[in-house]
């Protein structure tokens, strides 16, 4: 985790450096030049609206949590960070994605498993790749979906291009044991920080 925040300070750092110090001296160099007032208001307003743009389509956003899927790791109401320019997805981080049900809505849970990994639930223990999975991010056993994707002790191989997910909050968490494996493509980035 301290290693993945030293990323992302590094990361605000080459920001700064390379779209806000730049934009600094361009709305300086705008303010001496004689234009009429709107268009320099306007002119100085552009370079602050690209960086915006930038970071927010491609590098960072801010997330609003809703509902209790994540907890205890993350409850209703936090606000999070979430980092869309690391696309090295690893078992246990927590991303965000589009919610299969309804690609207009983004949904929150944990990695799990990666494509060809062999995932089984039995028992209410998770098994991944014929091994217990040591899960000290729950605090009760994995319950099963009626007419859901997994069914007891039989093992599900994840399709390659896809991942696994599943809610911290068990219970209340609805995930891949509902609806099967997600496509990476659907995947909008992952949990950074919590502000």
């Amino acid at each position: 985790m301290n290693n993945e925040i030293s990323m992302f300070l590094l990361f605000i750092l080459l920001i700064i450096l390379l779209l806000i110090i730049p934009s600094f001296y361009l709305i300086k160099y705008l303010l001496r030049i004689r234009v009429h007032r709107i268009k320099k208001i306007f002119l100085i307003l552009i370079p602050f609206f690209a960086v915006y743009i930038v970071v927010t389509q491609f590098i960072i956003d801010l997330k609003h949590i809703v509902g209790n899927s994540m907890y205890p790791a993350l409850k209703n109401g936090d606000r999070i960070l979430i980092n869309k320019y690391d696309k090295n997805y690893q078992r246990g981080d927590i991303i965000i994605f589009k919610y299969p049900k309804s690609p207009d809505l983004e949904h929150i849970s944990r990695l799990i498993a990666l494509p060809k990994d062999v995932i089984k639930i039995q028992d209410g223990k998770v098994y991944l790749n014929g091994n217990l999975l040591n899960e000290k991010y729950i605090e009760i056993s994995t319950n099963l979906w009626d007419g859901g994707c997994l069914s007891d002790g039989v093992p599900y191989t994840i399709p390659q291009g896809e991942v696994f997910v599943m809610g911290d909050n068990r219970p209340k968490a609805s995930d891949s044991r509902e609806y099967c494996a997600i496509p990476v493509k659907n995947i909008i980035g992952k949990y950074a920080y919590r502000y």
